[in-house]
């Protein structure tokens, strides 16, 4: 089979080129790829106030809504709030809901400039996974093979959104939508 051979070749040669940049760029340790799972038998245990700080900037960066500051007046362990987010690799969300807060409530400068820097590294890895994407894309509709993207990088590109999309399809009626939308 001649042709998918061929097509198989650049594509591989993409997805491969993409993860070498992708491993020489990383800015997870080791330590940070360990994912934190919040497992459903935590029901019985009470969350730390690190934990429903974390939850609240979570909330807030997603649906872009001013987080509760109240839980954030008596001080915070932003080193806690900040290793919870890097292991649910959710940092650049919470910062998104950081900003939310007052000034005042901001963690220290120097996390502020690293927040920054990592949401730099994250959107700079984003671009070039989007131009890889484009690129198999195009080899696939080259060969009229159909793609679609269900899930991923260009699906959450913006939760925002996302909502905006959901509402819309549910006062047009789509049972789905409706039922998410509760």
């Amino acid at each position: 089979h001649p042709q998918p051979r061929r097509l198989l070749c650049p594509l591989s040669q993409l997805i491969q080129n993409f993860l070498v940049k992708i491993h020489n760029q990383s800015i997870f340790s080791k330590d940070t790829e360990k994912t934190l799972s919040l497992k459903s038998d935590c029901r019985n245990q009470v969350m730390t106030k690190s934990q429903q700080q974390f939850l609240e900037l979570l909330r807030s960066g997603l649906w872009g809504k001013a987080a509760d500051t109240t839980l954030f007046q008596k001080g915070v362990d932003w080193k806690a709030v900040l290793r919870i987010a890097t292991e649910q690799t959710v940092q650049v969300i919470v910062a998104d809901g950081i900003e939310t807060l007052p000034e005042e409530l901001w963690p220290p400068k120097e996390i502020m400039i690293k927040l920054m820097m990592i949401r730099i590294k994250i959107q700079q890895m984003h671009n070039l996974l989007n131009a890889t994407l484009n690129q198999i894309v195009e080899a696939l509709n080259a060969e009229n093979i159909p793609s679609v993207l269900l899930k991923g990088q260009g699906v959450a590109q913006s939760y925002k959104e996302a909502v905006k999309w959901y509402r819309l399809a549910a006062e047009q009626g789509n049972a789905s939508a409706q039922l998410r939308r509760h």
